[in-house]
């Protein structure tokens, strides 16, 4: 109970009742004593006419949880009869949906789901599992089955996950559906799953029509392309049944198949070429582009830098719009930077920067355009290519380098700014200038509402409540207090839910430029008064940790990554439970309370401290420390000893940990360029 004690010493918000109750009720239901749980939430329900609605949903889950079907519904029916009206409407109709998808009754679970989802856009993140959930119940219903396929070929074809690309694809290859199966051979292959996409598809026993209106297996397919191997000339046999064939999903999906196992066995010219018939064929979508950089991506690790720089060129110049056309040019012009080729190295830096001048690759661009301008001893053009680097603005790591190079131009003796504490003697980035605005605090103008205590409250213990009333918040609050609800949404924990509905509506911008609110909801204050206490007690800039937390999970304290990291700073549990046994700072309590703000706070502080303190206070390492493991990191240092930071940073073999490394340090300058020192920055709210 005493980091119970710590959190609610912590709690600024107006006194609630029946929080006691409820973070009992939580503890008990995490510990699986669910007729336990169930008692007081219902308990805090009596005790609190503002938690009142959300305490008796619990109540309900907890009473089917237990195998207390009947006294759930019955709970359920209560909060949507007595409380008509509220964010834990949505909340209830989705416990509801899991009831019934449980009990297997997907007739009653499929409309409790779409009552949720109905009129939300953007979707928020945190119903991605509902989501799913009514796919899967749709696929139940004969009258909704098309409905459940069709979301599971959009996510074979535009999820980002190839996890959950498999899992989709293995649903559609159940269907009674020809089309719907080829589509989940199609999603097997585009995952990597090679033989099990080749096996799904020759389970379909697919075929094609050949020019002269034969019918040609697939089998006789992968023929042809073993015989282009050893006879070019045969090559129009391949190319005239592929353009025959255009149309046909089975194509498309054999194409991509055999042209990545080429790849596989190392027939790489012979995967070029099925790359360029991708291309001339399917190039509409992500397929061609994708195979482009599949390949180059393999290049690059043998690594073979000039194939590599080909496909990253091909892709350019065949598929200009894909995603990842920035990037390929971005490293062609690494490549050539490395090469020393510098007028080429230059123009292609100068094309990607100015074709998105704020763009995500803009201050990098113009970064390297100024390190390159250093190198031919350009001052002028150094100086210049700095300053368009710093323009891109507030939140990216080379704007932020480059101000401190402008800086260091204008006052050489310019050792540390003494601002950001955390880089101690090892400026690498600058902050901008801050500049307050010295508007009235309006705050007190919602805190009176039922919605404010509870969103600190929630947010402070990382209740998924929390997330529904903040949808909440943003759905219905009146245009004229969104700038006093937002900010306040942000500092809870909620950042990413309200992010997703700023970004999609344009929200906070002015004259094509993000205001201060708005860029602050980007950077919030986040578990404040946690952050601080952590980073005092540690020697931490507050600010650091933010900048951290932002990276690691913005600030969403219930995700856990594939790899099993868990909360706000992402704290493998094994690493949890080591800093138990070997860190007086660490009791079990925190260990065994990942998804807690304030512990997850506590024991990353903790464990960036103790790395830290083994890089001799150096933020570069013990960044790299904290994402990839301390011995990786000291194995790189060992490496790259001769380098400077800044070197070592480009020289990080891991690409997650290399891009990690930046992004923190970004974040942190960030935070110095939208508030006043910590010790003097207040949140939103009222203190």
């Amino acid at each position: 109970m005493q980091l119970l004690a710590m959190i609610l010493s912590l709690c600024t918000s107006a006194a609630l009742t029946g929080t006691d109750s409820f973070i009992a009720g939580d503890s008990a239901q995490r510990s699986g004593a669910f007729e336990n749980a169930a008692q007081l939430f219902s308990q805090c329900a009596q005790e609190s006419d503002i938690l009142c609605p959300y305490a008796l949903s619990r109540a309900a889950q907890n009473h089917w949880l237990a195998g207390n079907m009947a006294t759930a519904e019955t709970l359920f029916m209560q909060v949507l009869r007595d409380y008509p009206e509220g964010p834990w409407v949505r909340m209830t109709y989705a416990r509801f949906g899991y009831l019934y998808l449980k009990a297997g009754n997907a007739e009653k679970a499929y409309p409790y789901f779409n009552r949720v989802l109905e009129g939300l856009e953007p979707r928020p993140w945190f119903m991605n599992a509902l989501v799913l959930a009514r796919a899967r119940t749709a696929l139940a219903l004969p009258a909704h089955a098309r409905e459940g396929y069709n979301f599971f070929r959009d996510t074979v074809m535009n999820v980002v996950s190839n996890a959950d690309r498999v899992e989709g694809a293995r649903v559609l290859l159940g269907s009674s559906d020809r089309e719907d199966r080829l589509w989940g051979c199609y999603g097997l292959i585009r995952a990597g799953n090679l033989k099990e996409g080749r096996a799904a598809l020759q389970k379909e026993a697919v075929s094609f029509r050949d020019t002269d209106g034969s019918i040609l297996s697939m089998a006789d397919m992968d023929a042809r392309v073993e015989a282009l191997q050893q006879h070019a000339e045969t090559m129009p046999n391949v190319d005239a049944c592929i353009r025959q064939n255009i149309g046909e999903m089975a194509m498309r999906a054999w194409l991509m198949l055999v042209l990545r196992e080429q790849a596989v066995q190392d027939q790489s010219a012979m995967a070029e070429t099925l790359i360029n018939m991708m291309i001339a064929y399917f190039n509409e979508g992500r397929d061609a582009g994708d195979a482009c950089w599949w390949m180059g991506e393999r290049y690059a690790k043998k690594p073979d830098i000039p194939a590599a720089d080909r496909m990253y060129r091909l892709l350019i110049e065949k598929c200009s719009t894909h995603v990842r056309a920035p990037r390929s040019k971005l490293y062609l012009a690494n490549h050539a930077r490395e090469q020393n080729l510098l007028p080429e190295a230059m123009a292609l830096y100068q094309n990607l920067a100015e074709s998105d001048p704020k763009g995500q690759f803009a201050a990098e661009s113009f970064y390297r355009c100024a390190q390159i301008a250093e190198a031919r001893h350009d001052s002028d053009g150094n100086h210049r290519f700095l300053g368009l680097a710093a323009d891109v603005g507030c939140g990216h790591f080379f704007a932020h380098r480059a101000l401190y190079l402008l800086n260091r131009q204008k006052s050489p003796a310019l050792e540390s700014s003494g601002r950001m504490m955390a880089l101690s003697v090892h400026d690498l980035v600058a902050p901008f200038p801050f500049q307050e605005d010295h508007k009235k605090n309006l705050m007190p103008m919602i805190v009176h509402f039922p919605a404010y205590p509870r969103l600190r409250f929630f947010g402070q213990f990382g209740f998924e409540e929390g997330e529904w009333e903040s949808l909440g918040c943003i759905l219905d609050s009146a245009k004229s207090l969104e700038k006093l609800w937002y900010p306040a949404i942000a500092e809870a924990g909620y950042m990413h839910t309200l992010m997703q509905y700023v970004w999609a509506h344009g929200w906070g911008v002015k004259d094509g430029k993000p205001t201060l609110l708005r860029q602050r909801l980007e950077y919030p204050l986040a578990y404040w008064e946690a952050v601080k206490t952590t980073g005092t007690a540690m020697g931490i800039d507050p600010f650091f940790l933010l900048a951290m937390a932002r990276q690691e999970s913005t600030f969403r304290a219930g995700i856990a990554s594939g790899a099993g990291a868990t909360g706000v700073l992402q704290m493998m549990p094994d690493t949890a439970k080591w800093l138990v046994t070997v860190d007086n700072r660490v009791t079990a309590e925190h260990a065994s309370n990942l998804n807690s703000p304030y512990a997850s706070i506590h024991m990353g502080g903790v464990y960036l401290s103790r790395m830290l303190e083994r890089t001799g206070n150096n933020p570069v390492y013990a960044l790299a420390s904290y994402n990839a493991g301390p011995g990786n990191c000291d194995k790189w240092r060992k490496k790259f000893s001769g380098l400077s930071l800044e070197k070592f940073m480009d020289a990080i073999p891991f690409p997650e940990t290399n891009e990690y490394v930046k992004k923190v340090l970004a974040n942190y300058a960030a935070y110095h360029s939208l508030y006043p020192p910590p010790e003097q920055a207040l949140v939103y709210g009222v203190e």
